[in-house]
């Protein structure tokens, strides 16, 4: 009775997922037991230029903390350009993101601490935001820098 009443009590990490809703503008809603290092949202071109794995140089708007990460289901919903509390905008370097466009998939990363993070993509129809399949980029290490590769089955 112990061994079950201690097991109960104790707080399993949650990997992190993301309902994705919204008019006009996607609203990103978190749950898992992590805290949020960064979010970022990037551009349509990502898969065909990214150079390594969640490469912030396609970001188009990038979510950090500004001192102690928050646990994703604190901060959770994040709208796309409206910054949390407690966190600040890394890119772009000032001002609001570049508006979403109708019809043009988007990829997101929730990178978080002490549980899995997610990521996935979504795209503008009809003026909502939805949650879409999109192109796996895959990546591995040769000679000590990330080289694309194959996407297998375990890869996706």
């Amino acid at each position: 009775m112990l061994v079950l009443i201690a097991r109960c009590g104790c707080q399993r990490e949650r990997r992190t997922t993301v309902n994705i809703v919204g008019q006009n503008g996607p609203e990103f809603h978190f749950r898992g037991s992590g805290t949020l290092a960064y979010f970022a949202v990037y551009s349509p071109s990502y898969p065909a230029q990214a150079r390594e794995p969640n490469d912030l140089s396609q970001a188009i708007w990038l979510v950090v903390p500004k001192q102690e990460s928050k646990p994703v289901e604190e901060i959770s919903p994040i709208r796309y350009a409206v910054l949390p509390d407690g966190y600040a905008q890394e890119k772009p370097g000032f001002g609001p993101p570049e508006p979403l466009m109708e019809g043009k998939q988007y990829y997101f990363h929730v990178d978080t601490r002490n549980a899995p993070g997610a990521s996935g993509y979504f795209a503008i129809r009809g003026g909502k935001a939805v949650a879409v399949e999109g192109e796996h980029v895959c990546f591995g290490m040769q000679d000590g820098r990330w080289v694309r590769k194959s996407c297998d089955s375990q890869g996706k």
